[in-house]
């Protein structure tokens, strides 16, 4: 189960031969060096990743998507269920030390009845997507050899600011040194489920990363479809006009949505 939830959550992406450059806006994105092996995880943080995943994985009534007029149902369930603590001690420098707290949210086990959630007696709950990628990352990077110094580590997330759209390296690949796992670590701790999922976006972003570039350069991704609700349910418009996103937001659109066909 843990395994399953790692692999919803992120998007990993290798390569022997990326190393970075610190030139003023170009400080994360460069051309790949000789160097170390190089780490990019690609976070996703779309809403999925939250509180709807509770009815989804553990069949907990506690958070509910109302698909009809597509609001989110909180019920008193879904909460803050556990404040653990991970520290790090740098294993080469013992005065050097960092601690993060990590709010993990989910559900308490209990049952659903006449619209509140009611909890069980004693503290066992089940734990959102995220929560559980959050704890596992924070894990791996807090725990001493567990994975290897040498090794250089980025960290990006999908979508960018819960746009539904973009994604976007966050903290650039360097060796993990002390600085490099405590950035990770508290970032990653105050991580929050919000928006669409576009892992096309993602997948497209950490390889141009990986090559040392970024989506946002010429030639722009294309967009060539877009996943919409109509009547209670998903349904897939493929796009007439290919462009760069910016454009097919703001140019080829037709109330709102982009100007095509539904697939299906």
């Amino acid at each position: 189960m843990l395994s399953a939830s790692i692999m919803v959550g992120m998007t990993l992406s290798s390569s022997a031969f990326a190393s970075p450059k610190n030139i003023g806006d170009l400080s994360i994105y460069q051309a790949a060096n000789q160097g170390a092996p190089t780490l990019t995880m690609m976070l996703d943080t779309s809403g999925s990743m939250g509180g709807y995943s509770m009815s989804e994985d553990h069949n907990m009534q506690c958070y509910v998507y109302n698909y009809y007029n597509r609001t989110y149902l909180v019920r008193n369930g879904y909460q803050t269920v556990d404040n653990p603590t991970f520290s790090y001690v740098n294993p080469d420098n013992n005065s050097q030390s960092f601690s993060v707290t990590l709010p993990l949210k989910g559900c308490f086990k209990g049952y659903f009845s006449n619209g509140t959630w009611y909890k069980y007696r004693g503290n066992d709950y089940e734990l959102d997507r995220l929560s559980v990628l959050k704890k596992s990352l924070l894990s791996l990077i807090a725990t001493p050899g567990k994975i290897s110094n040498e090794t250089r580590v980025a960290v990006g997330t999908f979508s960018t600011n819960g746009d539904g759209k973009t994604s976007n390296i966050k903290i650039p690949a360097n060796k993990l040194t002390f600085e490099q796992r405590e950035k990770i670590a508290k970032y990653v701790a105050n991580l929050e489920a919000n928006g669409g999922t576009p892992t096309a976006s993602a997948l497209s972003e950490a390889g141009a990363y990986m090559m040392g570039t970024n989506t946002s350069v010429e030639p722009y991704w294309q967009v060539v479809g877009m996943r919409d609700y109509v009547s209670g349910g998903d349904a897939y418009r493929a796009c007439e006009v290919s462009d760069d996103e910016t454009s097919q937001t703001s140019q080829n659109t037709e109330n709102g949505y982009p100007i095509g066909n539904y697939l299906g």
